[in-house]
């Protein structure tokens, strides 16, 4: 008889390989954050998704007041920093369909509403060429004390555009640096394959990852938990999205510790703080499992649930940005606005903007010349 076909190993869980996407970003930065907007521009919560972003400076300046709109005209962002509460020191990368010419455009009109010019140079030749861009403020007293060097770069090919700190414009529009080879660490080479680096998890939508949290945080000596000093974040584009939450200790007693308060304190402790009855349901949902000094979470969300919570960590991230109520609505409006200018994408901004009437300036009135004979 013919020896029954072994069984086909199970398949691989959504999250279970790790994130690439810090290969992508500048080697110091601590956190970085990837968006597949492709995939996640049909799903239900989207909107909840941009509220988040929105107070974002660098949202507002690429995508906002650019006139872009995130979800359609995008492919993928990716953001990163070496310092999550200093914004000058944010890297940007944006993939698009639509070429350079409107991103260019889209700069500098946005940058015009920051009182800002943007002076353009053009560095290689033909296919290898690469645009910069260098924003500073019109009033000069206050771009001399502006401490955002940060610069465009549109990189050769048409569809990618970062904006990065002056000191790695250079490394930028020099390209791939050979000696390093096809290495992780050869972020240069990286940012202009995006689609590579998201395939390592083709359900993803969200992804994050944060690192040297340890030295980031600061807790009492009798705080119940140890701190992991990496943490991973994954947010399936689905309209019933899992999330996956990968924390990684320094030591596997670290993990084991933690695992046990999960179990055996946590909902003791949150009870007697009064905060049971509005996180219980959720944490009782979650699964915890160890694998060697990593901890890692999951929760299957339902399209409503996913919702209400990506509004209530848009309020609080709102809050903490001191963005208002206000600011926001506004900033959804014009969005909304922007979008039907553009009549459902069909126009990219920039032709939206052409079609609209220019406002009447009124002539002026003749002066008297100086030279004229007096009465």
């Amino acid at each position: 008889e013919p020896e029954p076909e072994p069984e086909a190993p199970p398949k691989p869980k959504f999250g279970e390989k790790s994130s690439k996407i810090k290969s992508m970003v500048p080697p110091n930065a601590t956190w970085t954050l990837m968006l597949a907007n492709k995939r996640i521009k049909k799903l239900p919560f989207r909107d909840s998704a941009t509220e988040i972003m929105a107070p974002l400076r660098d949202f507002r300046l690429l995508v906002d007041e650019a006139g872009f709109d995130v979800w359609e005209d995008f492919d993928f962002v990716v953001m990163g920093s070496p310092d999550a509460t200093d914004q000058t020191q944010a890297f940007v990368a944006v993939q698009y369909g639509f070429g350079h010419e409107e991103m260019m455009a889209g700069i500098d009109r946005a940058c015009a509403r920051e009182h800002m010019v943007v002076d353009w140079r053009q560095e290689g030749e033909g296919k290898k060429a690469a645009w910069i861009g260098d924003p500073r403020l019109l009033d000069p007293e206050l771009e001399a004390k502006n401490p955002d060097d940060r610069q465009f770069v549109l990189l050769p090919g048409d569809k990618v555009a970062v904006y990065i700190r002056e000191a790695f414009v250079e490394q930028v529009v020099a390209g791939p640096d050979k000696s390093k080879g096809k290495t992780s660490a050869n972020f240069v080479a990286n940012i202009s394959k995006m689609s590579r680096f998201t395939s390592a998890e083709p359900k993803a939508g969200v992804q994050l990852v944060v690192e040297d949290i340890r030295g980031m945080v600061r807790v009492p000596k009798d705080f119940p938990l140890e701190i992991p000093s990496r943490a991973e974040l994954m947010w399936e584009a689905a309209k019933s999205p899992e999330l996956v939450i990968k924390l990684e200790f320094l030591e596997l007693a670290h993990a084991e510790r933690d695992l046990a308060y999960w179990n055996e304190q946590l909902e003791e402790d949150l009870k007697k703080l009064g905060a049971w009855d509005v996180a219980g349901g959720m944490i009782a949902a979650t699964t915890i499992e160890q694998d060697q000094r990593t901890l890692i979470l999951r929760h299957q969300f339902n399209e409503v649930s996913a919702r209400i919570v990506l509004q209530m960590v848009a309020k609080e991230f709102g809050k903490a940005m001191r963005y208002s109520k206000k600011e926001a609505e506004a900033a959804k409006e014009a969005r909304e606005a922007m979008w039907e200018l553009r009549e459902g994408g069909k126009l990219s901004p920039s032709e939206a903007l052409a079609k609209q009437p220019k406002p009447e300036t009124p002539e002026p009135k003749p002066q008297p010349s100086n030279n004229q004979p007096k009465p």
